[in-house]
């Protein structure tokens, strides 16, 4: 989202609650950061836009649900406020009447609403009586070339002579460490464990996709960057953190066979490892021209 602002010509600044993360060296060389202390540190005189962007800011479970996901900081101040491709992440939610009706009241405030899936716009409009617009999560709104831009003068020791199956699995299992063994072995493919605990680890994600002949994954931002990479890949479908968000995208560009739920290894499955993903390009196209519409209309960009 940074960097699709700045390409429209705006100088953005991403407001972070200050607090212990691996990404902060990452966040402070790339982008201009804000770290606060307390929602009262922002003050309105600052911005003459907020956007509320993406990601699970609208969980059930989100402990700043009311704060970042409907800005109940800045409920009375007179300036622009977008949610953009915003995630419930669960196919309910689940909420105290106070919260329901906290967020019925604040959604008022915002000059245009989005949300990422299909299926919160229901759930949605149950809630908070409004019907959002689907759009594309923000990270397929700029190339891929930008992201390689990040991790230009980035190195990591691999032998030009192996293939490589790239690991990205956040909630460990034995059952899905036996499923990646497995796969290596019988394609010769030599892992990569991508760790999200490490400090160059955004760097390190975005290298070893890149290089890598294969994903397998339970992260709905490894799927995507899969996608954005063009690399074969399997998702495990990972509910903890929210079923619908995997579902949403396999209808979306309609590659719900690459989507499984934890399982022990099938041989049929092998395909997915060496098949690129045919994705519904036209379908692509225009969820990615409607987003970027939605964006440009309401940062009242004519262009």
């Amino acid at each position: 989202m940074y960097v699709l602002l700045k390409k429209l010509g705006y100088n953005s600044t991403l407001i972070s609650i200050i607090r212990k993360t691996k990404n902060i060296k990452f966040l402070k060389k790339y982008l201009h950061l804000t770290e606060i202390n307390n929602f009262t540190d922002i003050k309105k005189s600052d911005y003459d836009i907020i956007i509320v962007d993406s990601d699970e800011v609208w969980a059930y479970n989100f402990r700043y649900l009311l704060q970042i996901g409907f800005l109940s900081f800045a409920k009375n101040w007179n300036i622009n406020k977008i949610v953009y491709a915003a995630s419930i992440g669960f196919s309910h939610w689940t909420n105290s009447s106070k919260i329901i009706n906290s967020a019925k009241s604040l959604i008022n405030q915002f000059s245009a609403v989005s949300v990422r899936e299909k299926q919160s716009i229901d759930i949605i409009y149950k809630y908070l009586g409004i019907k959002p617009q689907l759009v594309l999560d923000p990270t397929f709104l700029i190339e891929k070339e930008d992201y390689l831009e990040l991790v230009k003068n980035f190195k990591l020791k691999f032998d030009n002579n192996k293939n490589y199956l790239c690991s990205y699995i956040l909630d460990k299992s034995k059952i899905k460490n036996d499923y990646v063994r497995k796969v290596s072995k019988i394609l010769n493919y030599s892992v990569i464990d991508i760790k999200v605990e490490k400090e160059d680890f955004i760097e390190e994600f975005l290298y070893s996709i890149n290089i890598c002949k294969s994903v397998i994954t339970d992260s709905y931002h490894g799927t995507v960057f899969s996608l954005i990479f063009n690399k074969p890949f399997i998702t495990f479908i990972n509910k903890i953190r929210g079923g619908i968000r995997f579902l949403s995208l396999g209808e979306m560009f309609q590659i719900k066979n690459r989507f499984i739920n934890p399982k022990k290894f099938e041989i049929s499955d092998l395909s997915n490892f060496t098949d690129y993903p045919n994705i519904n390009i036209t379908n692509f196209n225009n969820l990615r021209k409607n987003s970027l519409n939605f964006l440009k209309r309401n940062l009242l960009i004519t262009k």
